[in-house]
């Protein structure tokens, strides 16, 4: 399964990311809402992982946008 995490925490990121690939998920890991807005818009995943407070883009605006059809 591919999963996007979106989170500015380095360490939360990290902790999460290591969990899901030990499970044996392929992870891509960003750090603002802009990066992981623009992401999601060009490739997709099977599953999203977002942080509501980040920076540029709220984690809500992204999932707005993603339920709007963009």
């Amino acid at each position: 399964m591919r999963v996007i995490l979106v989170e500015d925490n380095h360490s939360l990121a990290r902790g999460i990311e290591n969990a899901l690939r030990d499970m044996g998920h392929a992870v891509d890991v960003l750090e603002d809402g802009i990066d992981g807005d623009a992401f999601l818009a060009m490739h997709g995943a099977d599953v999203a992982v977002i942080d509501i407070n980040l920076p540029r883009l709220s984690g809500l605006a992204i999932v707005r946008r993603l339920g709007a059809g963009r």
